[in-house]
């Protein structure tokens, strides 16, 4: 007769061992594979550039709508004599509301006087009424004509068709024979006449006359 006891299947000890690890180990397999999902989720993230850290691009500041800009533009037109002139600057901004006044950035300019002679200008800034054709020069002003005179001023104002500049701020004009110094000037008749105004000062070059053999 056999026993109760016999009747149960007995299970190995080896594989009760093995079962019991395979279940103390399982929260840490689960937790590794969470890590490794978690990684790769990160990976691509960084890819598609979601945490890039290339700077934005900075932006251009739009320009109001009421205005049209004009880089390297150049204004042509006759004066009274029929002769040319010009205007040139780096760039022209002209009120739309106003489009006669037009601003203008690193001026340059020139015109001739009746024998052919070049006037030239220049300023850094100016300002140009193309209804009276008058032009306003401003910073850094320069009056050339070339073998005459050299005429430095911060600003002047200048009738295009008429050729005549006025200016009420020191200004020093540097001729063949020397120096003047001044609070004013006009220049006016084709350039012929100079007036300098307001406290004028002069220093002149003495000239060595013919017949004087001084080393």
């Amino acid at each position: 007769m056999s026993s109760r006891i016999d009747g149960i299947q007995r299970v190995p000890r080896g594989r009760t061992a093995r079962a019991a690890a395979r279940s103390r180990m399982a929260p840490y397999f689960s937790g590794a594979f969470a890590l490794i999902v978690l990684l790769l989720v990160g990976i691509f993230v960084y890819q598609a550039g979601t945490f890039t850290s290339k700077p934005k691009p900075a932006e251009v500041p739009a320009l109001p709508a009421d205005q049209v800009t004009v880089t390297e533009s150049t204004i042509t037109g006759l004066d009274k004599q029929q002769r040319p002139y010009s205007i040139s600057a780096r760039t022209a901004i002209q009120d739309k509301d106003n489009p006669k006044l037009i601003t203008l950035d690193e001026v340059r300019g020139a015109t001739n006087r009746s024998n052919g002679e070049p006037i030239t200008f220049q300023s850094l800034k100016g300002f140009y009424d193309s209804d009276v054709k008058t032009l306003d020069l401003d910073t850094n002003v320069v009056i050339k004509s070339e073998g005459r005179f050299t005429a430095l001023m911060d600003k002047a104002h200048v009738i295009v068709e008429e050729k005549r500049l006025t200016s009420d701020v020191p200004v020093a004009v540097d001729l063949n024979t020397g120096t003047i110094n001044a609070n004013g000037v006009e220049i006016s008749n084709d350039g012929n006449n100079i007036l300098f105004l307001n406290g004028v000062k002069a220093h002149f070059e003495k000239s060595q006359s013919k017949g004087d053999s001084t080393p």
